[in-house]
């Protein structure tokens, strides 16, 4: 599936910009962890680890299928 999805272009519905596959994550969607800056008030902000899943459902975007891979998008860095 990597072989077949890579160098495609997908386009974000929700901010019109397209993208170009990368790869897949090695974890599904549930357990994909990134860094996310959180605002506290009127400090820096901390940073917390949070999952590409939690990320959607703040958003109230719930995902049909979290046990998917992440596509990886845009530049390898």
């Amino acid at each position: 599936a990597k072989r077949m999805l890579k160098n495609l272009r997908v386009k974000a519905t929700h901010n019109n910009m397209e993208f170009k596959i990368i790869g897949l994550s090695d974890q599904p969607c549930s357990r994909q962890t990134f860094p996310m800056k959180v605002r506290s008030g009127s400090s820096e902000g901390q940073t917390v680890d949070i999952t590409v899943e939690e990320y959607f459902k703040s958003k109230q975007v719930f995902l049909e299928k979290p046990y998917l891979p992440c596509l990886d998008v845009g530049k390898p860095k």
